[in-house]
């Protein structure tokens, strides 16, 4: 291998006719082989991180579809909900009110959406701490 570069050279320097072209030729060369190496870096990392912002654009589609079909689910139940008669809803109300009170935990009532926001997940699990010989009425009834 080294007598080949070395033979490679001589023929080189023979062509051009002086060492110091020859030594000019190997620069630019070597300057042609950096910035060529330069470009080829920059064009795999900008085509890498499109692929992963295509990759993310996709899972947020996903995700976005996927919180929309639950939202309409919601909104179906809810218009479902608001479409029966008023007798049942009557009679849902006073149930719901019976349950609240045998159970003691209407003060839920305002924490009833909570579990659909993860951040506020703590305050369906909390109780208040109330003497039980002397309830408040503002959130025990």
């Amino acid at each position: 291998m080294k007598e080949k570069i070395e033979t490679l050279h001589t023929v080189i320097t023979e062509k051009l006719g002086s060492e110091l072209l020859t030594r000019a030729l190997y620069i630019s060369i070597l300057l042609k082989l950096v910035v060529l190496i330069g470009f080829g870096s920059y064009y795999f990392k900008k085509r890498k991180q499109e692929k992963a912002k295509k990759l993310n654009d996709m899972r947020m589609k996903k995700i976005r579809e996927n919180q929309i079909k639950v939202w309409e689910k919601d909104i179906s139940e809810y218009t479902s909900v608001s479409s029966k008669k008023d007798s049942s809803l009557e009679e849902d109300q006073k149930e719901e009110n019976k349950r609240k009170k045998k159970s003691k935990l209407s003060w839920m009532s305002a924490n009833s959406n909570s579990h659909l926001n993860p951040h506020f997940s703590h305050l369906s699990t909390y109780k208040p701490s109330v003497s039980k010989r002397y309830p408040c009425k503002k959130c025990c009834g």
